[in-house]
């Protein structure tokens, strides 16, 4: 006789936050030709920093039961291989707001699936990173990325993966690119 397997809520929200959040960024950077891959262990908390001169841009998430932020922090060459022609700081400012903004909102499409509301923020910053950001001693889930010449990183803070996902997802979901029509 075998028996049913039994998954601990949290364990599983976080495994379903974690493929969210890689499969979201893997599909942005593919959209626009560039191939990413995470990096083996990256979902999981522990010491790294964002490499000084990466461009970073950040938008704030909230659900019923969480406030964050999410960050994306990308190398400038990566930006200019998405983007060729934006050369300028301020071009490049607004290109890593709108692909936090891309990912923010790909995030979100993904959580309806399993019944979780986030809202997005409509006030993204960018910086440049000095690199002494270390994601050390924050309560955050971090993620690295392999592009073929640097690396990229998404933060999330933590809590969303307590938004308890419902596991019986909503299939009848638009994925981004559909057309509705009313």
């Amino acid at each position: 006789m075998t028996h049913p397997v039994k998954h601990n809520t949290q364990t599983f929200s976080r495994e379903i936050i974690d493929l969210i959040l890689q499969r979201s960024t893997i599909e942005l950077f593919e959209a626009y030709g560039v191939a990413v891959a995470p990096i083996a262990g990256s979902s999981r908390e522990r010491q790294r920093t964002i490499p000084s001169g990466h461009l970073v841009g950040t938008m704030h998430l909230s659900a019923a039961s969480y406030h964050g932020e999410l960050l994306l922090a990308v190398a400038p060459a990566t930006l200019e291989r998405m983007q060729p022609g934006a050369g300028g700081s301020r071009e490049m400012d607004d290109w890593v707001l709108e692909l936090s903004n891309q990912l923010a909102g790909r995030i979100k499409n993904r959580l309806v699936r399993y019944r979780v509301s986030v809202q997005v923020s409509f006030t993204p910053t960018a910086k440049e990173s000095t690199g002494d950001a270390s994601l050390a001693g924050l309560p955050v889930l971090g993620y690295a990325f392999r592009t073929l010449k640097d690396d990229l990183y998404v933060t999330l803070s933590r809590g969303l993966d307590l938004a308890r996902p419902a596991m019986d997802c909503e299939p009848n979901v638009a994925d981004e690119g559909d057309v509705i029509l009313f």
